[in-house]
Formats: structure tokens, C-alpha cells, sequence
């Protein structure tokens, strides 16, 4: 029984009842001798003794003696190594320190408090010693080469800060929470770290933590929703060159936050020497002085992660806006300005293209994998950021465009867009020489703005014959923007998705169909953060429900689920989903039942989210019915599972409703459908035996007048 089911008892129940029951676990679950307690342990947990000691890096004799008793040890970490190795929760752990004669953990210890909080979350020994690494503090011993430790007693406040009110981190729990990163800087590898938590207590008190971290200031800040509330207060009353200057702290919670009106949305700056702050620790190490330290812990857990992704991200120029980055500097005492492309129309090529210009020379040179990072910081702090990495292998690296030995007129022409876009601010003369014209192609992207507005009116208003022309038009001035050099692949596809549609609202859809296909074959141009995801996976669905055999709707269907998955909710795609979800999983269930059983449960969620009205839309009510279907068929025929049962009972309910609400137009293909569904459910029974439920099952379908599948 953890803490908060004891406070949830306490609330409920009087405290001798609470007390009998922890006895009568104590009985069952502790034994006095650690041999036994332990050997009780490892039989629960189903773990090896080799793999104790290999967990834990003592010697696997070692291990053996301390565990069946005939080797005493005095090294406390020895006996917690081998409690994380048996993936002990806290109570076990505290009862095999006591029963060997250790000290228990003591929360008011920075060390053990750091230990509690990594047993209570479950992250091993590993992460333990992660945590306990990254406070400042040692290490677990399972060598006596390492740092011994000692107790050090948390103190009750931070220096020059009045005493704040002892509270059990236990008791709290997380009502929302946050992670962020913004630029802070030019390069692109400078950013902030903000992550907040805030928590409740049993008693309702609300309190705030905040951590921050960049590359000139980290700190941890805790306060109560009172003095948050006060920090508003003042804050709307500072001065601006006072609140210009009170510091990076500014709060911008992305879940709803319980205790604001939503008015007041993101907190502003609030000074960090204000008596608001109750806790304030500018290192990791010192917020161990901390009682809800195991909250700063969790925060800093949550921002390695959110540091890991933005890094990961910034390293290759695929993610970057536009595909591009620029640079420059000092080196060799002279400046330098370089740039890197992806070649995102193209990315199965996997091409990305440098340039760098210093002293009058230009280099020019590409590769299979991105290297702007590696230009940004130099080898060594590359190395200190990305670990340590092979340099470079260059496709080509010439000093001219002379000197390509292939595929030449291609590359001029992707490298000359791309000393224009090095060199956007020049005189128009260079722009000139580049055979760029900026002022013509704004305009062509204004023209393009305004005819898509006018084809969506024009579909929205059903006079497809001027959307027709309107699409002509808008693809045609496209092509004067390809010869620009600009990336045209989105909003072809924009282009192309409403053609389609017009063309099947004019009752052509094999035209339609041909449309279609055109935009799937683009799909190697559009990247995943793309705005045209919604056209790509509607054109690919359109392809699944037409295809002709089941290798091609495997495959589109396939690319529908993988397109909308991401953005079903905020269009008109969720029924499209659902049935390419329900779709790759009947063309899969043979191969890969496991698999298929979770895309129809995929479909299924999407429907009894609400989210669809299954009581308007009886069109879909018989989709899900089918998918209920095919679920059981899965689960019986291919997994043995008699959890078949529940589907097949589920859809024979809906199609109840479905009778009784009386639809003549689907009369026929209803009853077919039942019959079929029944069938498999009266097979079912036959086979597990249950002759009453089959009995039941005749009797519904006789009242039904609806007869059984070749029965």
C-alpha cells in the first residue's frame, strides 16, 4: 500500500481498520531473515542470480555469499545495487536495509532522497547513478575503489532565505506540466530550456516549480499559487524597463492552468529576487536542499529529453525552415560566410549541398548526410556536443563549377539558386547575374494566394466549371514560379487534390482517378512537416478504395493511415482514416494477425470517441459494424482469442439498433450482414462449447426472421 492509497483509506475509513491492514501485510509479505526475504524476492520477480550480479557489476561469487547469507558486508550501496537489480519497490527495499542491520533511506539525506525518488520511478540502477551523477553526488559502490559516501542532512532553507514549511513530496501529485525550447542566440544550436510542474497536495495546496536552463544561466524555482498570484499582481504593475530587464524567468505553461482565469494567459517576467520566489537553487545539486526535490528531478528529466530532440533536429538541414541554413565567422582571422541546402524535391537522393566563401574563393561542395553543424562549431566542439563522429565524406568539393564531372548543368543551376539565397541582401546586379528576378516572384506568390481563395470558393459555391479554369490558370503561373527556382511541389499537390475532386464532382472519376495518381507519385517530394499531408493521404485513400488487387490497397492504404494520422482531427479525414486503418488490417490479417487486431482497434477508438456522430451518420455506424466484425474473425481464427466474443456480440447490438431504427435503403445489405457476423459468433460457440449461449443466439436471429449462413 503506497502513500496515497494510505490518504485515500484515511479518508474513507478509520485509522485502526488502516492499521490492521498493514499488519496483516507485514505478516504475509516480510520475513526477518535477508536470505529468505531475498530468495522470497527473487522468485517473485522471476530473476537469475547471475543476472543480479551482472546488473549490479559485483563479482557473481560475491553476489552468491552476500544473498545466501555466508558473507556479511558493512557497504550499504552493495545491499541497494542488488535491491535495484531485483526490481524492488521502496517498501522492499527499506525492509531489506533493515533486516540486514543497513540504515534505511532517509528523505532529509540529498544522497537518499535522490535514491528514493529513482526506486519510486522505477529507471534501475543506471539511472540512478545518472541522476546521482548529474546532483553532484556519489555514485552507488559496487567497487571499493569508488568515492565512498556519506549522510548529509538537507538543510531546512537555502542560505539568506526565512524557513519555508516541510513538506512530504509524496503527497503531492501533478495537476500539468511543460517542457519548451526557444532561441536564445544566432546559432542555431542556441536555445533555452524552460520545464514546469505544478502540483496539489491532498489539501489542495497548489505549488509551482520552474526550471530554466541555457547557455549563460540555469536556476530552479519553487513557489506557491498565492505567491504566483502576487507575482501577476506586481508584475502588471511594473514599469516596462523595469520588466524588460527582471531576467529570463517567464512561465508559458502549455496545459490548462488550474488557479488562472483564462485572460491572463502566459505569466510574465517576474524578478527573481522578489520575496515571491519561496525556493530559488541555481544548480541541480543545490536544489537537493530542496524537500520537493524529487519534483526538480522530474523537470530535469523531462528537459534532457526536450535538449536530446531540439539537438538531434538542428543537426540536419532537412528540418530547417526552407531547407537551408547560412552562416559565418572568423576563421583563420578572416570571415567566412557558408551555407548548407537539402535537396528536399528530391530526397530520395539524399543530396545536401554546401558553399563557403572566404578570402575571395568560393568552395563548393555536397554530401550524403549534413555537415552545416560540423561548419557551425568546428571539430571539437562538435565532438563535445555529438560525441565523437568521423569527419565528412565529401560527394564532390571543387573550387569552381567547372570542375563537375557529372551532372553538371543541374548543379550550376542548384548552386546559383543558392548563392543568391547566401547573398539575398545584394546589390540587384548580382541578382541580375543569377537570373533571379525577387520582385516578379512576389508577385507570382500573391497571384497564387489569391486564385486559391478562388477555387475554394468556387468548389464551396459548386461552379466547378470556373474552378476548372481557376486551377488552369493558378498551374500555369506555378510553372512560371518553377522557373524561379522555387520549390512549387505543395502547392502543385494543393493544385492538383482540387482539380481532382472538381473532375469527380463533374462525373469523370476515372479522370479523377488519374489526378490522383499523379499526386501519390509525388509523395518522395513532400516531407513530413509539409502542409499538404491532408491532400497526399486523401489521394492515396481515394487509391485503396479503387484498387484492384490487394497488393495495391495494401499499399495505399498504407499511406493514407501513415499521411492523415496527424491530422484527421482538424479536417474532414477522420472517416477516410478510420476505414484505411480498418482497410490495412483486413489486407494484412492472414500475415500479421497481432498487428491487424491493433489498426482495427485504431478504427474502433476513432468512432466511440464521439468525435464522430454515430447516430446521424448511419453510413458509418455500418462501417463500424464491419470492423467489429473483422476483429473477431481475427481474434478467433488467427489468434485463438476469446475475446472474439465481445466484438461479435458488440456489432449484432449495433445492428439491433440499426433495424430498429429502420433504414430501407441498407434493408438488404443489413441483414446480410448480420447473418454473417452470427454465423461466426454460432461457430464460435460451437467450438467453446457454450450450447446455451448458441441456443440464445438461434432464438434472436428466429425473432429477428433473419436466417444463419449455409446452417
Amino acid at each position: 500500500m503506497d502513500t496515497n492509497e494510505m490518504i485515500r483509506y484515511l479518508k474513507h475509513e478509520s485509522t485502526q481498520a488502516l492499521s490492521e491492514i498493514i499488519k496483516k501485510q507485514e505478516k504475509q509479505a516480510y520475513i526477518s531473515s535477508f536470505p529468505v526475504f531475498m530468495d522470497r524476492m527473487i522468485r517473485e520477480k522471476h530473476i537469475k542470480r547471475k543476472d543480479i550480479a551482472l546488473r549490479t557489476g559485483l563479482s557473481q561469487d560475491y553476489t552468491y555469499k552476500i544473498l545466501n547469507g555466508s558473507k556479511r558486508t558493512a557497504e550499504r550501496d552493495y545491499i541497494l545495487a542488488i535491491c535495484f537489480a531485483v526490481r524492488m519497490d521502496m517498501a522492499q527495499t527499506q525492509h531489506a536495509l533493515n533486516i540486514y542491520g543497513m540504515p534505511q533511506l532517509d528523505e532529509n539525506d540529498a544522497r537518499s532522497a535522490a535514491i528514493i525518488r529513482a526506486i519510486e520511478k522505477e529507471i534501475g540502477f543506471d539511472g540512478c547513478n545518472k541522476w546521482l551523477e548529474s546532483c553532484g553526488l556519489p555514485l552507488l559502490r559496487t567497487s571499493p575503489d569508488m568515492e565512498k559516501a556519506g549522510i548529509h542532512v538537507i538543510a531546512s532553507a537555502p542560505d539568506g532565505k526565512p524557513a519555508v514549511p516541510h513538506r512530504d513530496p509524496h503527497c503531492y501529485e501533478e495537476v500539468s506540466g511543460y517542457t519548451q525550447a526557444e532561441k536564445c542566440g544566432c546559432a542555431p544550436f542556441d536555445y533555452a530550456y524552460r520545464g514546469g510542474i505544478a502540483v496539489r497536495n491532498s489539501e489542495g495546496e497548489l505549488l509551482r516549480l520552474e526550471s530554466y536552463y541555457s547557455p549563460e544561466l540555469s536556476y530552479m524555482v519553487m513557489m506557491t499559487q498565492e505567491h504566483y498570484e502576487q507575482a501577476l499582481a506586481a508584475c502588471e504593475q511594473m514599469e516596462p524597463a523595469r520588466q524588460g530587464n527582471a531576467g529570463p524567468y517567464r512561465d508559458e505553461l502549455t496545459d490548462e492552468e488550474p488557479g488562472l482565469s483564462p485572460e491572463q494567459g502566459c505569466c510574465p517576467r517576474l524578478p527573481l529576487n522578489d520575496a515571491v520566489i519561496d525556493e530559488r537553487y541555481d544548480s541541480l545539486e543545490e536544489a537537493a536542499g530542496s524537500d520537493l526535490f524529487f519534483w526538480f528531478l522530474e523537470i530535469d528529466d523531462r528537459i534532457d529529453k526536450k535538449i536530446r530532440e531540439t539537438l538531434d533536429r538542428v543537426k540536419d538541414t532537412r528540418y530547417w525552415p526552407n531547407a537551408f541554413r547560412a552562416g559565418g565567422g572568423w576563421a583563420g582571422g578572416k570571415a567566412q560566410v557558408y551555407m548548407e541546402a537539402f535537396n528536399d524535391r528530391e530526397p530520395g537522393r539524399r543530396e545536401y549541398f554546401q558553399i563557403l566563401q572566404q578570402d575571395g574563393r568560393t568552395l563548393y561542395s555536397a554530401t550524403h548526410a549534413s555537415i552545416f553543424m560540423r561548419m557551425e562549431l568546428g571539430d571539437s566542439l562538435y565532438n563535445a556536443y555529438f560525441g565523437d563522429e568521423p569527419g565528412p565524406e565529401y560527394w564532390f568539393r571543387v573550387d569552381s563549377l567547372e570542375d563537375l564531372k557529372e551532372d553538371r548543368e543541374r548543379l550550376t543551376q542548384i548552386f546559383t539558386i543558392l548563392l543568391h539565397l547566401l547573398h539575398r541582401n545584394a546589390d540587384p546586379e548580382f541578382m541580375k547575374a543569377v537570373g533571379m528576378n525577387v520582385p516578379e516572384l512576389q508577385m507570382l506568390h500573391e497571384e497564387n494566394t489569391l486564385l486559391s481563395g478562388r477555387i475554394r470558393e468556387a468548389i464551396v459555391q459548386s461552379r466547378y466549371e470556373d474552378a476548372l479554369k481557376d486551377i488552369d490558370a493558378r498551374e500555369k503561373m506555378l510553372e512560371r514560379i518553377k522557373a524561379q527556382g522555387e520549390d512549387i511541389a505543395c502547392a502543385l499537390v494543393s493544385s492538383l487534390y482540387d482539380r481532382a475532386r472538381v473532375t469527380a464532382m463533374l462525373d469523370d472519376p476515372s479522370s479523377a482517378l488519374d489526378i490522383y495518381r499523379r499526386i501519390y507519385a509525388m509523395k518522395d517530394c513532400i516531407r513530413d512537416m509539409d502542409p499538404v499531408r491532408f491532400e497526399m493521404g486523401m489521394s492515396a485513400f481515394q487509391l485503396a478504395e479503387n484498387a484492384p488487387d490487394i497488393q495495391q490497397r495494401t499499399g495505399y492504404s498504407r499511406s493514407a493511415r501513415e499521411w492523415l494520422k496527424d491530422v484527421y482531427i482538424d479536417h474532414c479525414a477522420m472517416v477516410p482514416y478510420m476505414i484505411a486503418c480498418g482497410s490495412l488490417a483486413f489486407c494484412i490479417d492472414a500475415e500479421e494477425p497481432e498487428k491487424a487486431v491493433e489498426l482495427y482497434k485504431e478504427a474502433i477508438s476513432i468512432s466511440i470517441s464521439r468525435r464522430i456522430d454515430l447516430d446521424r451518420l448511419w453510413g458509418c455506424r455500418a462501417i463500424v459494424v464491419l470492423q467489429y466484425g473483422n476483429l473477431g474473425w481475427v481474434l478467433w481464427n488467427k489468434l485463438g482469442s476469446e475475446e472474439a466474443m465481445i466484438w461479435y456480440v458488440m456489432a449484432l447490438e449495433m445492428m439491433d439498433d440499426f433495424l430498429a431504427d429502420d433504414h430501407p435503403e441498407i434493408a438488404g445489405q443489413l441483414r446480410s450482414r448480420y447473418s454473417h457476423i452470427a454465423t461466426l459468433l454460432d461457430t464460435f460457440y460451437q467450438e467453446t462449447g457454450r450450447e446455451k449461449d448458441r441456443t440464445a443466439l438461434t432464438q434472436r436471429m428466429e425473432k429477428r426472421g433473419i436466417p444463419f449462413e449455409n446452417r
